[in-house]
């Protein structure tokens, strides 16, 4: 009997190691990335100011695997990429916000109005993707 109860603590001692690193395995994250929203605001040329844009994406993913954030204006094809985003976190809601507030249009060029594409990618590549529309004041061009 004594062989039979060894072999039996052999078996469970097994499938708790199979099941112990199957768990650490499959418990990195290999889901897409979350953004729960994507905030952004326009600043106007002034004497000392260029004129830029702000956009960050407000993450319910881990802020750590960021990797970058693409700006993709539809209208006219110009694309941004923010190489090392800038993470602000809100204390209050425990929130990450990711993004850059120095985006500038080409020399001589303006930021258009319409439909803009943020990409999300995380240092795994995958990428998650949100849009935003920016109404442009037809007042001050």
């Amino acid at each position: 009997m004594s062989i039979f109860k060894t072999v039996k603590k052999k078996h469970l001692f097994i499938l708790f190691c199979i099941f112990l690193f199957s768990g650490i395995f499959f418990s990195c994250s290999d889901s897409v990335p979350i953004v729960e929203d994507v905030y952004f605001t326009h600043f106007e040329k002034s004497n000392s100011q260029l004129e830029r844009m702000a956009v960050f994406v407000k993450l319910e993913s881990d802020v750590k695997n960021i990797e970058t954030i693409t700006v993709k204006d539809n209208s006219s094809g110009k694309v941004w990429i923010i190489d090392n985003p800038e993470i602000i976190q809100d204390k209050g809601n425990q929130k990450y916000y990711c993004g850059s507030s120095n985006l500038v249009p080409e020399r001589n060029s303006t930021f258009t109005g319409g439909e803009y594409t943020v990409i999300y990618t995380d240092r795994a590549g995958r990428d998650t993707e949100t849009h935003f529309f920016y109404i442009k004041d037809k007042n001050k061009e």
